[in-house]
Order: structure tokens, then sequence, then C-alpha cells
């Protein structure tokens, strides 16, 4: 072997321990970083979580103590006009829910806070149909019985406001125990997205926050 070779055999060592280091100090930032990106994503949904059944089940109290309870309505347009207020609610509440539970999916594929919140959902819904309507049609109640939906059926109470309530909330906070603990898409943290943030960024600190980071490293 030739002084050359050797000199570069020897010089290699360094810079392949600089570079396995260089690789490793990436991978741990990165990892920390996203777990508290992830963190922070998971308080938020849950905060969308609450503000969203919240605003349709203060409605259906709203309407209950209205028109049930106190007799409020004597009229048939102020009955009118406090079931208007419930059904504009529900239309709201049901569009942002949509919204939440396509996140919770992409987020937690193989947990079960889609499964917890679809139901939490589900749940306040029928409430708010039994309170509009004392009868409903057998293919509605059909179509929100069984565990894809309430979980409850007509022996078990699907038509009962007090079971409906709180199956309701053992539900909804099912749902945010799952979003707190459910393995997240994107916890892990492979030696591709190392390298890349190795080779953009000296220090190995990812430039980007929130859930658009997320989003982009997901491996």
């Amino acid at each position: 072997m030739s002084y050359w070779q050797k000199v570069v055999l020897q010089a290699a060592g360094p810079v392949l321990s600089a570079i396995i280091l260089g690789l490793i100090g990436a991978w741990i930032a990165r990892r920390a970083q996203l777990r508290k990106e992830q963190w922070s994503l998971r308080h938020e949904l849950i905060h969308e979580m609450t503000k969203t059944a919240s605003a349709l089940y203060n409605e259906t109290l709203r309407f209950r103590r209205a028109v049930a309870l106190f007799k409020v309505g004597d009229s048939e347009e102020e009955m009118g006009q406090y079931q208007r207020d419930l059904e504009k609610q529900y239309k709201k509440s049901r569009l942002a829910g949509q919204v939440i539970e396509d996140r919770l999916s992409a987020y937690f594929p193989h947990g079960d806070a889609e499964k917890f919140w679809h139901r939490a959902m589900d749940l306040l819904s029928m409430r708010c149909f039994l309170l509009i309507e004392s009868q409903l049609p057998e293919g509605f109640i059909r179509d929100y019985s069984g565990d894809d939906h309430t979980g409850l059926t007509l022996e078990s109470g699907l038509l009962d406001q007090p079971t409906l309530l709180e199956k309701y909330r053992e539900s909804r906070e099912s749902a945010a125990n799952s979003v707190m603990n459910d393995p997240f898409v994107g916890e892990s943290v492979g030696w591709r997205a190392a390298i890349r943030l190795l080779l953009t960024s000296p220090s190995g600190q990812p430039r980007e926050d929130g859930e658009h980071s997320i989003k982009r490293h997901l491996l």
C-alpha cells in the first residue's frame, strides 16, 4: 500500500465518524421537534372537537329548555324559530365534525379516535332529531344503529335521551383520550429524513413548524 493510500484511509475514519454523528444528531433533533409539533396538534384537535360538539350540544339544551320544559314558544312562529336555530347549528356542527373526522383518519389511521368521534357526533345528532321529531322513520333509525354509528340499537336505548347523553359523553371523552394516546402516523422518523435535514440544514434543525411540517416529513 502506498503512502498516499494510507493517508486517505486514515483521513476517511474521522470524516466517516463526523457524517455518522451528523446523521444521528439530525435524527434526534428532528424526532424531538416532530414530537413537539404532534403534541401541539393533538391539543388543537381536541380543542376543535370540544368546540364543535359543545356548540350543537348547547343548542339542543336551549331548544329543550325553551320548547319542551318551559313552553316558551306559545306560537308556531316562535317554536319554529327555535327549531330553525337548532337545525342551522346542526348543519354547521356536522360539517365541522366531518372535517375533524377526516383529519383524525389521516393522523391516527391505526387508532380509535375517528371511531369514537364519529360515534359521539351520531349520538348527539340522534338527540337533536328526537327533540325535533318524536317519531323517526324506521330507515332513519336503522341508519344510526350499530357499532359503526351510535353504538346503540332500539333495545339498548337508541331513542332514550338519558342513554344518548350518557353514551355521547363517554364517546367524546374516549375520542379525546385516543387523540392524546393513539400512535401518530408521523411518529417514525427514519434515516431518509435525517439525511435530508443534514444536507439542507447545517445545524440539523428543521425549518418548518406545525401541521405543515408534520405533513411534509411523513415517511
